[in-house]
């Protein structure tokens, strides 16, 4: 398992609308964040807010808190150093009778493999065929079942 040294930024709002959140989250994304995710949280005078939090590589601190401020109504950034430990993984496309599909294979610590295909992927295809996802997921299971 490798492990790395990342920050987390946090920022506490109030006053934002929803969609301005979801673009921020989206905009933080594209710029290279490793994930983002929101938290509802009560803040002073019992007002309703939402805590934006990102996990990303220390090189990308200062492009990360100038978006958060561009984007958003915050008037400041909470940064802390954690440690991610991470399963090795690798990224494959797996050939289904409905086109190809990405899937990450990680290996856990026994040597176990474990696949996950790729949501966007998946209901791309589903949508392209007028199918569910769950069809779409299981033409996936039966591919890997094939290759195994």
């Amino acid at each position: 398992m490798a492990a790395e040294s990342l920050l987390v930024l946090e920022t506490n709002l109030d006053d934002i609308p929803a969609e301005q959140v979801g673009f921020a989250m989206e905009t933080l994304l594209a710029a290279g964040a490793l994930d983002v995710w929101t938290t509802p949280i009560g803040m002073k005078k019992c007002r309703p807010g939402v805590m934006i939090s990102i996990l990303t590589k220390p090189h990308l601190r200062e492009k990360l808190e100038a978006i958060l401020f561009q984007h958003t109504t915050t008037l400041g950034v909470r940064c802390y150093e954690v440690e991610r430990r991470s399963l090795p993984r690798i990224s494959r496309v797996v050939a289904t009778k409905y086109g190809e599909i990405r899937v990450k294979e990680s290996t856990l610590p026994d040597g176990t493999k474990r696949t996950k295909p790729e949501a966007d992927d998946i209901y791309g295809i589903a949508q392209k065929h007028g199918v569910s996802a769950a069809t779409v997921l299981e033409e996936v299971r039966l591919a890997e079942t094939r290759r195994a």
